[in-house]
């Protein structure tokens, strides 16, 4: 089983469901990609071969505030972190996700 802490803020939203689904498990619906966070549809989405991370922030609304510095991928217990500026100005490849990843969209901290 895999866990992680993730801390959430007032404003993030998170995409639940009912059913109890392990990225470790070996059937078909561990054949996701979930999206939680700061986006204004967070979600679930079947994993394709052809899944990056920017296309999935797409399909997930994009995001419900502006865009954060970093972008995080929890996979199999480490966590990557990507500038989605970078990758959106092509200075960083977009990444390829694998099946059971979570994306975190943190919400953007605002200057006081």
């Amino acid at each position: 089983m895999i866990a992680f802490a993730i801390w959430l803020l007032s404003l993030d939203l998170v995409y639940a469901e009912e059913k109890r689904v392990s990225p470790d498990s070996s059937d078909e619906v561990a054949q996701v990609v979930w999206l939680i966070g700061s986006l204004k549809a967070p979600c679930r989405l079947a994993w394709t071969p052809e899944i990056t991370l920017m296309s999935a922030l797409s399909a997930a609304g994009g995001f419900s505030l502006r865009e954060p510095k970093t972008i995080y991928i929890y996979r199999r217990g480490v966590r990557l972190e990507f500038d989605p500026s970078e990758v959106r100005k092509g200075m960083t490849t977009d990444p390829q996700l694998q099946p059971g990843d979570v994306i975190h969209v943190p919400h953007p901290r605002f200057p006081r």
